[in-house]
C-alpha cells in the first residue's frame, strides 16, 4: 500500500551575525516553504538539511552589517504546519482556485489599536500562542 505524501509549511530562521566583535541586534529572517513529506518528522529533517544548504550555499563575502563584515546563519526550523489542503491537489468546481490558506500562526495582542499597528506594518510586541506543530 502506498502511503501519501502530505504537504507541510515548514518556518526557517536565518540571522546575520558579525563575523567579529560584539553585537546587539540580530536581523531575524523566517522564511516560510513548502515541503512534501510523509511526516512532521520527515518534513522537519528535510527542512533542517534545506536550511543549512541554502545557508551554506549563500555568497556572505560581501555582507555587512552596519558596515562591518558579517555572515548569515541558518538558526533551525522554528515549527512545522501541515497543510489541510494539498496546493497541487485543490480544486473548486473542477478549477485550481486562486487562493488557498497555506500556513497560519496565532498571536495575542493587548489592543485593537495593537492590532491595527501590526496590520500597518508598525513593530509592537505580540505573543504567539499557538502553532499547529512545533519542533523542538
Amino acid at each position: 500500500m502506498r502511503v501519501k505524501m502530505r504537504w507541510y509549511a515548514a518556518h526557517l530562521v536565518e540571522t546575520i551575525k558579525l563575523k567579529r566583535g560584539k553585537q546587539d541586534i540580530f536581523p531575524v529572517c523566517e522564511s516560510i516553504v513548502l515541503i512534501n513529506a510523509n511526516s512532521v518528522k520527515e518534513a522537519f529533517e528535510k527542512a533542517s538539511r534545506y536550511g543549512e544548504e541554502y545557508s551554506r550555499a549563500q555568497d556572505s563575502s560581501q555582507l555587512t552589517l552596519n558596515d562591518r563584515p558579517a555572515k548569515s546563519e541558518f538558526v533551525g526550523v522554528r515549527a512545522i504546519t501541515e497543510l489541510f489542503d494539498n496546493p497541487i491537489e485543490v480544486k473548486v468546481r473542477g478549477k485550481v482556485p486562486d487562493i488557498i490558506e497555506i500556513t497560519w500562526i496565532d498571536y495575542e495582542i493587548e489592543s485593537m489599536e495593537k492590532i491595527q499597528e501590526m496590520v500597518k506594518g508598525r513593530s509592537l510586541t505580540a505573543n504567539i500562542v499557538s502553532i499547529d506543530k512545533n519542533v523542538d
